[in-house]
């Protein structure tokens, strides 16, 4: 049975057996704020996620499965948003090791959503959700 982990006017993310199952379903919007249809955001993401896919922290692409929607790996871990999240300076220091990766490769998140990085159990930090490089 699927869980819901997101879901709002243009997404539906829902994990079930350790894969995430996004589906994009309304206009989103690019970093350059032009709107951008839910196929493209589905390009973007999967094509950032190809350019990543040997990044250790950065969740791993499986398939596409429609025109607007995609399967990846689920990463479990806590948010940086969660009440209880507490980082270290060696998670920080990671994690701008894991952007650095990122930048070589030439994909640049536009802002910084705290719910798209994750402390994973291990104290690790993780990335999820490249829809809007």
């Amino acid at each position: 049975m699927a869980v819901i982990l997101k879901k709002d006017k243009g997404t539906l993310v829902t994990v079930e057996r350790g894969l995430v199952q996004k589906t994009i379903y309304g206009l989103g919007r690019s970093g350059l704020r032009t709107n951008v249809s839910p196929s493209e955001m589905v390009e973007r993401e999967i094509h950032a996620l190809y350019l990543l896919r040997d990044v250790e922290g950065v969740q791993k692409f499986v398939q596409k499965t429609t025109s607007t929607s995609f399967t990846s790996q689920y990463l479990e871990g806590s948010s940086l948003n969660a009440k209880n999240a507490s980082a270290s300076r060696e998670y920080f220091d990671q994690l701008s090791t894991i952007v650095d990766q990122c930048h070589a490769r030439g994909v640049f998140r536009v802002g910084i959503n705290r719910r798209d990085f994750l402390i994973s159990p291990s104290g690790y930090p993780l990335i999820i959700d490249f829809g809007n490089i």
